[in-house]
This record gives C-alpha cells, structure tokens and sequence, in this order.
C-alpha cells in the first residue's frame, strides 16, 4: 500500500508473517551454526553481530506491523484492498460488519464496485435487508508484490437521513407555507366578493372596494371613476389605520389632469395594469396634483404602488390604485396577478350597480308614465261616468228604454275601465315608492266583510257561489286597512275571473296574537307548477288571449304582492291544473305609521 507520500508500504499478510519468524529463522541460525564452527573467530564475532541485528530489525518490523494491523482494524472506516482482477484480498471488521458475512466469505470474491482512484463515490448497499449508504475513497497501492487498490468506505447513511429529513422539512415547511398564502388569498377573495356584492348601489359598491383593497393588502387605496364626459375622478379612498382615514379621504373628488402623465391614465387607456416595485422620483412626481396632494402623499408615504384597471363587458370602467407605505412591504408579481383578481370581482360589482342604476332609473321614468297617463285619463272618465249617471237619472229629460240598455253598458265598461285606471295608479305608485302605509288597529272581520260586498256580486253574476268563513269573536291586527283591503279584492277578483264554475271562499283564521292568516280558494283552472313564481310578475299572463278574454292588465297580483309587503305580511299560492288555486296571505302589526324607502337590491 502507498502511504501519503507515495512511498510503498509492505503489508504481510498474517499468517505469512508468522510463519518468517517461526520457520525462516530457526534455520538460518542452524546454517550459521554450522558455519561458525568452520569460519575464523573474527568472522564469527561478525556473523553473531550481524544475527543480532536482524532478528533486531525482524522484531521491529513484527512490531510495526502488528501496529499497522491494529490502526487498520480498528479504523472507523472500512477498509478493503481490491487486486487488479476486482477480487477483494483484504479487508478490516469494520468492512465484514459492513458488507455482512464474514471474512472468510468476502476474501477472494468480487468487489462488485467499480474503483476510480483520487475520486469519492457513493454506494447503496443492502445488508441484511437494509439499505445502507457508504462513501468510498480509491488510492492506488500493491499487495505481495502487485498493483491494487485501496477502498476506504465511511457509512453515511444516518448523515444522509438527517439530509433528507431535512430536505422533506424544507419542502414540508415550503408547502405549509404556500397552502397558508392561497388560504389567506382564497378568504381574501372570498371576503372581498361578498364584500362588493352586498349593495348595488354604485357609490356604496366603490366606498366597499376601496375598504377591501386595505384589508390585509394594500396601506391605503384609490378607486377612479371614468365619467361620461371621459374625465378620470378620483371617488373613493381608504386606509388601513382609521386615525389616517380622514387624511386619505381628503382626496376624494380630485379629478386628474387628462393631459398629464398620471399612471392611473396610462392603465386606463392601455388597458394594462401597472407594477411599481419601486416608486421613481419621476413617477411619485407624475401622480402629484398640487401642494395639498403633495402634504397629504408625503404624510401618507408612498413606496410602491400597483394600479389595475376595472374592465366589464369591453368597457374601462375605472381603476384601482393601490399603495405600500412601508419600505419593507414592496409589491411583487404575486401581489399584482391578487390585485388583479380584486380588479375583475369589482369591475363586475361596479358594472352591476351601473345597470341597476340605469334599470332603477328606466323604472321610475316607466312608473312616473304610468302614474301621469292614469291621472290624466281619470279626468275625462270621470266626466264620462257622471254624465252617465246623470242620464240614468233621467236629466235633463227622461231616456227610453232602448237608450238606457246601452247606457247601462257606457257606465259598466267606463266602471271598467276606472278600475284598470285605478290598477296601474296603484301600481306605478308602489314601483315608485310613493305608496305610503297608514297603520290603525282593525278588526280584521270588517275588512273581509268589505271585500265580500264587492266580491259578492261579481260572483253572482258569474254564476258562483261566494262563502265567507270569519270567527265569532273579533280578529283584532295593526295594519293599513285600505291597503288590506284592496289586497283581499284583487285576490277575489282574480279568483272569479279564472274560475269558470264552482265557488270562491275566503277563510279568516287568527294565527296568533297580533298575526293572521287570510285565504283566498277557488275551484278554477288552476296554475302550472313552472307558473307559480311568474304569476306575480307585472304585466305576466300565461298566454296572450288571457288579456283580451278576461280584460285585465296583468298586474292585480303584482300589486297584492307590493302591497303586502309594504304592510309586513307574505303572500304564497298552492294550484294545480284543473283543481283551483289557494292564496294565502299572512299579516301581522305594524308598529308605527311609516312610509316605504327606496328599493333596495335584493
């Protein structure tokens, strides 16, 4: 074997070295022996001199061998010498418990390895069914006279477990890490679609998106506005420190110079959001307005800055301008793609809130038409159904007989048509929340007995039969009695015109203290199944001919439905085909007089 300075080392094999002490030099002192009885006295003297000095050296090297057989046992590493043919000629009990068997089973077999000298290489070994990990190190030596190699192989397989261990911690801790960051980005957006779809009243969904914008990710927000002449207004603005909020509201209103060089413009006409990682003196420069911007910015502080632009159906509706004030809080291309997110989710709850505006609009100018053109009709009515009357009474003179049939169909189909008038009045008024509730303890059997007087003869001369089932005792409920009782009257109206024989029966129950139960039935034609919801839509009929047959306008049960719900009750329907129908209204007390608020979305 080579030491470290490539000088050779002669390793005896045990045995061998045994047998040169035991065997080899008994016979050399025979033979010296034998010559000393021959040889001059000076020449013994030197032959006994020379004997001494190599059993001597023979000692010494004994010695160091045995030393050399001691290092190499009890070595931490396992040693193995390898002859040229890769067959292993040696190797220490560090080796035999490592490679498992025993000595006299490795010694003569293959190493099985390939041997690359002045090299490190890694094994994988499988001893006794577990897999072991050994370094080996190669150095060029001989054995009895030949060339091989040397083998010293350090088991690291424990070293590599903690490697790996602490890999798969990296990687658990990385994953941890990342589950928690789309965790918080989920709730973040889960919150701030709730958040934007809680109003669709446009000021109040951009005060909303501005509050989200702060919570948890940026330090404070901006929401523009494009108006319809094009100009760019700054709307909304929050903080995340509400001691800073009236700071940042200061800001509010301030519209952006079209012709200046303002990021917000640049997104809004690219159509691209922006990243600033870094803030540049140029860019804080080219969003400043004037001096007090210039005051509250520098409070505020302003490292880094992301703007998105708010698109809905191929339109730029806004933009969103979000700010860090912490130098060590600077946005990335992750906060920018969550920024991003926010920005489509509120450019679809602005773009809703615009069309609720303009539908709400369209609705009031729909309902002011209704109500005009019902007022103005009711005049030239009016003067129709008096002079009717006046004539029925026979002034200013008597009429024949022949005349007073058809001015008795002039007062029925005016009476008619003062009831459609009448319909569409109460109907563009609840459409524009100008219906207003006047609440007065009733008894509820009074009301009923109203409707029965004008339901009464409406089925009788349909050839129905009329049944009221009311309670003995008083039904006493806080409520708007007019408004009871026009909701009881297009109930039975409504039965009578869609029933074609049978009967109509309203039935009065008290369901418990200040709350009743009033139901409209009817052996009629009965409602669809897929019909039961549309059947309180405005204007709604199953088929066209139901308007001309029955003369209505579609909207008594539109109006019993705004009706009660102005007062505080629910109203629900159960029909089948051919079987009637069953409208059931349940009302309870209205504390105080009040008058209906603006509609809100639902």
């Amino acid at each position: 074997m080579e030491n470290g300075a490539g000088g050779a080392i002669g390793v005896v094999p045990p045995d061998a070295a045994t047998e040169a002490v035991t065997v080899e030099h008994p016979h050399e002192e025979r033979n010296h022996d034998a010559s000393l009885t021959r040889a001059p006295a000076g020449e013994i003297d030197a032959m006994r001199k020379l004997q001494h000095e190599l059993e001597r050296r023979t000692r010494a090297l004994e010695r160091i061998e045995a030393r050399f057989r001691d290092v190499i046992e009890r070595n931490a590493d396992a040693i193995v010498v390898v002859d040229g043919q890769g067959l292993i000629r040696f190797a220490n009990d560090r080796a035999i418990a490592l490679f498992g068997g025993t000595r006299a089973v490795l010694i003569g077999k293959p190493f099985g390895f390939p041997l690359v000298k002045d090299e490190t290489t890694e094994l994988d070994l499988l001893t006794d069914g577990a897999p072991r990990v050994a370094e080996m190190r190669v150095v060029e030596s001989e054995w009895e006279g030949r060339t091989a190699y040397i083998a010293s192989l350090r088991d690291v397989t424990e070293r590599k477990r903690a490697e790996q261990g602490a890999r798969d911690l990296i990687r658990e801790q990385a994953a941890r890490t990342a589950a928690e960051a789309s965790a918080k980005r989920f709730r973040f957006l889960s919150e701030s679609g709730s958040a934007l779809t809680s109003s669709l009243n446009y000021h109040a969904t951009l005060a909303a998106l501005a509050r989200v914008c702060v919570t948890g990710f940026a330090d404070w927000a901006e929401v523009y506005a494009v108006e319809a002449d094009g100009a760019v207004r700054r709307l909304e603005t929050a903080h995340c420190e509400p001691a800073r909020a009236p700071l940042v509201g200061a800001l509010r209103g301030a519209a952006i110079p079209p012709k200046g060089s303002h990021p917000v413009l640049a997104v809004i006409r690219t159509r691209t959001p922006m990243l600033a990682s870094r803030l540049s003196p140029e860019l804080r420069a080219s969003m400043i307005v004037d001096e007090g911007h210039e005051r509250t910015v520098t409070e505020l502080g302003m490292t880094s800055l992301i703007v998105i632009p708010m698109i809905a159906r191929d339109r730029v509706l806004g933009a969103i301008a979000l700010f860090s004030s912490d130098p060590r809080r600077r946005f990335n291309a992750e906060d920018l793609a969550l920024a991003e997110d926010v920005g489509a989710r509120a450019a679809l709850a602005v773009d809703n809130a615009l069309l609720y505006e303009e539908a709400r609009r369209a609705n009031q100018t729909k309902a002011d038409f209704l109500a005009v053109v019902s007022h103005d009709l009711r005049t030239p009515l009016n003067a129709v159904m008096g002079y009717a009357e006046l004539l029925a009474m026979g002034i200013p003179e008597p009429l024949p007989e022949a005349a007073r049939e058809r001015l008795q169909r002039i007062r029925t189909a005016a009476g008619h048509l003062l009831y459609l008038l009448d319909e569409l009045l109460g109907f563009a008024r609840l459409e524009a929340g100008r219906e207003e509730v006047h609440p007065r303890e009733v008894d509820v059997r009074e009301v009923v007995r109203e409707m029965e007087a004008v339901i009464e003869p409406l089925a009788a001369s349909a050839g129905l039969a009329f049944q009221v089932d009311v309670p003995a005792a008083p039904v006493r409920v806080r409520t708007d009695p007019d408004k009871l009782r026009q909701i009881l009257v297009n109930l039975g109206a409504n039965a009578v015109k869609y029933t074609p024989r049978g009967e109509v029966r309203v039935v009065l129950r008290e369901q418990a203290a200040n709350r009743v139960i009033i139901r409209v039935s009817d052996t009629g034609i009965g409602i669809a199944p897929e019909h039961l919801d549309d059947i309180f839509e405005p204007f709604w009929q199953v088929n066209a001919g139901q308007r001309s047959a029955n003369g209505g306008t579609g909207l008594g049960l539109s109006v019993v439905r705004g009706l009660v719900r102005l007062i505080g009750g629910e109203v629900s329907v159960e029909s089948q085909p051919g079987n009637g129908s069953t409208f059931t209204v349940a009302i309870g007390g209205l504390l105080s007089s009040s008058r209906p608020e603006e509609r809100t979305a639902p």
